[in-house]
């Protein structure tokens, strides 16, 4: 679940300047060229409750992400999820794009406000146990794309104390 909630919230910093915004509308601006970033915070609730946030940086399918202590990289092919203080990295195959799987919730999202900087919607669907609210702020769109190596870990700088696993 926190997986959808980071791809939703790194999609949701894909829209410009609209007013009224539907989610079909959110997955049509993912699929332009660019950038996007945001900050972003979520909870999720019910019976054990679940809060965070942290920054998202998007461009095409990849993606970085930084939540609650927890980093994701992906390049469109490989997804490195990285434990800092707990010293691992686990790497695994990233050839589900954050679009496809943000196309699995288009249905469940509902956007409640957007101001061209900022973002509130939630996600609820009683089939799929979500309910979420997510907000993203400081949204930023580049007509540039970033460079894809900017969204690459390198595991061959840590240290020897750090554990990898791959699952590739």
């Amino acid at each position: 679940m926190k997986k959808a909630v980071a791809i939703t919230a790194a999609a949701l910093l894909c829209i410009s300047s609209w007013g009224q915004v539907s989610a079909r509308d959110l997955i049509a601006l993912f699929r332009g060229s660019g950038s996007v970033s945001c900050s972003y915070s979520y909870i999720a609730k019910g019976d054990f409750p679940v809060n965070g946030g942290g920054t998202a940086l998007i461009s095409g399918n990849c993606y970085r992400l930084s939540d609650s202590g927890a980093e994701t990289w992906c390049d469109g092919k490989t997804v490195w999820t990285v434990d800092r203080a707990g010293k691992e990295v686990v790497i695994t195959d990233g050839s589900v794009s954050p679009l496809a799987r943000l196309e699995e919730f288009a249905d469940v999202i509902h956007i409640h406000s957007f101001d061209g900087e900022s973002l509130s919607c939630s996600l609820v669907s009683a089939a799929q146990g979500l309910d979420i609210d997510l907000r993203a702020d400081g949204i930023r769109r580049s007509s540039e794309a970033e460079d894809p190596a900017a969204f690459s870990f390198d595991t061959s700088s840590l240290g020897k104390d750090w554990i990898i696993t791959d699952l590739r």
